[in-house]
């Protein structure tokens, strides 16, 4: 069926409106976890700060969970909603306009005279493809009020989803950092950055242990560090001067 005029310029606008929202919150995820990488080196200090006060003992913080149980309860919310809607006030409409079901009667006889029916499984089916942005078409509101109620509900909907999303993002990526800081925390990485076979590290080492220890270097990168700093170091008195790096680090 060929939609009206009207009903098109509305659909333009509205797909772009969409796609506006859909990219915003892809945008908004990308842009948390580039944040999230950032500060994940100062929010680890700080812990091990807080932890010292506590003599050794990891002090108690809210579950690392509690965003994403949030995200899913929000999420949740708007699924109920959404189905409890249509569920019952589209349980069985004629539409109107092109859509309307020919010799269809609104009301008791709605279904006996082969209305669009919604019970609660295909509300839920609904809701979870329009959340998702996955729109196979094969659902859709019906009634001019489900129309306009799903025309501004899926907007809440769709940014409740990719919320939820985000926050799994978060969370996996999380555990993943966690299970490489473990493996780097080995007395392997004490013995590589303790240059000197001490038993113990200096302050400079202190430095070079934790940014490896964070991902925030490999070993290799430490290596072509040091080889750099004995390029630059002309005159080998192990300082370098600012006139000795700016024309090098400076480009």
């Amino acid at each position: 069926v060929q939609p009206s005029y009207n009903a098109q310029t509305f659909l333009t606008f509205y797909v772009l409106l969409g796609a506006l929202i859909f990219t915003n919150v892809a945008t908004d995820v990308f842009d948390a976890a580039i944040r999230r990488t950032e500060i994940r080196l100062d929010t680890t200090l700080a812990a091990l700060r807080e932890r010292l006060r506590f003599n050794g003992k990891k002090p108690k913080y809210p579950s690392k969970y509690l965003p994403l149980l949030s995200s899913v309860i929000i999420l949740g919310l708007a699924i109920f909603i959404w189905v409890m809607f249509f569920a019952h006030y589209e349980s069985c409409t004629c539409s109107y306009g092109s859509k309307r079901v020919a010799n269809c009667i609104d009301g008791p006889q709605c279904k006996v005279t082969g209305g669009y029916q919604t019970d609660i499984h295909s509300a839920l089916y609904m809701a979870v493809i329009t959340f998702s942005t996955v729109g196979f078409g094969d659902k859709a509101p019906k009634s001019k009020l489900g129309r306009c109620v799903g025309s501004f509900f899926m907007i809440f909907g769709v940014a409740s989803f990719g919320h939820l999303v985000s926050e799994v993002f978060h969370l996996i990526d999380d555990n993943k950092n966690y299970h490489r800081k473990k493996s780097r925390c080995t007395r392997d990485t004490f013995n590589l950055i303790d240059s000197n076979k001490t038993g113990w590290i200096s302050r400079p080492e202190f430095l070079r242990y934790v940014l490896l220890r964070q991902g925030k270097v490999d070993v290799e990168a430490l290596r072509q560090i040091d080889q750099l700093f004995d390029e630059i170091d002309a005159n080998r008195n192990g300082r370098l001067s600012f006139e000795e790096i700016e024309g090098v680090m400076l480009d």
